[in-house]
């Protein structure tokens, strides 16, 4: 009776540690799209503003602080 106790105790213990870890996956996944769907918005806005990717909006200059001739 007692073996069956144990046993039964440590399957619902590992069922706890398999539902905590599967929660935590789920968010980290949502996280992530989250993070991707605002970088997304965040260049389309750039592009909108800017341009499309063929167009220069700075020169190298403006990295070391020289002139242009």
């Amino acid at each position: 009776m007692v073996l069956i106790t144990i046993l039964a105790v440590g399957m619902l213990s590992l069922a706890s540690v398999e539902l905590r870890k599967i929660s935590t996956g789920d968010a980290r996944t949502i996280a992530m799209g989250n993070a991707r769907l605002g970088l997304m918005l965040a260049l389309g806005e750039l592009q909108k503003d800017l341009g499309d990717d063929r167009r220069i909006t700075a020169d190298a200059s403006i990295f070391n602080g020289t002139k242009n001739p």
